[in-house]
């Protein structure tokens, strides 16, 4: 599985709808909705959670596959201290962290990737589309 940040995972894009999505990766595990109102499609498989926020399109991507791959390295066997770095240094920005006890959520706020890790190991990697002027999402290209 291939994280990319402005554009998703593997041929999963942001933009897609549910029904796209559907038709590529079929019916999802289980389907749930957040507080956000976005319909989370779980893909257990593929250890994977979409989330297709109320416009009806995906704007959000958990993985929890630890064989997944970003820029080349997997983050689930990189430490902790040099991913973080080369995150920072790849978002051109700091990250903040919000500590809740057992799990740590380390945020990259205008990147929107945050890496949540679990009694000191990395749990999940979230990334979204990101946000230019107005507010206005950043959709890739197809």
């Amino acid at each position: 599985m291939l994280i990319q940040l402005d554009r998703g995972v593997d041929d999963v894009t942001f933009g897609m709808s549910e029904p796209e999505i559907v038709k590529l990766l079929g019916e999802p595990s289980k389907v749930y909705f957040d507080v956000n109102e976005s319909r989370n499609l779980a893909y257990h498989k593929l250890k994977l959670v979409l989330k297709v926020e109320p416009d009806g399109r995906l704007g959000w991507i958990e993985v929890h596959n630890k064989e997944a791959v970003w820029d080349g390295i997997n983050p689930w066997s990189t430490n902790q201290e040099t991913l973080l770095k080369r995150l920072s240094e790849c978002l051109g920005e700091p990250y903040e962290l919000d500590d809740y006890g057992s799990m740590e959520s380390y945020c990259f706020r205008e990147g929107w990737v945050e890496l949540q890790y679990e009694v000191g190991e990395l749990a999940t990697f979230n990334f979204g589309v990101r946000y230019g002027e107005n507010d206005e999402p950043m959709w890739p290209n197809a």
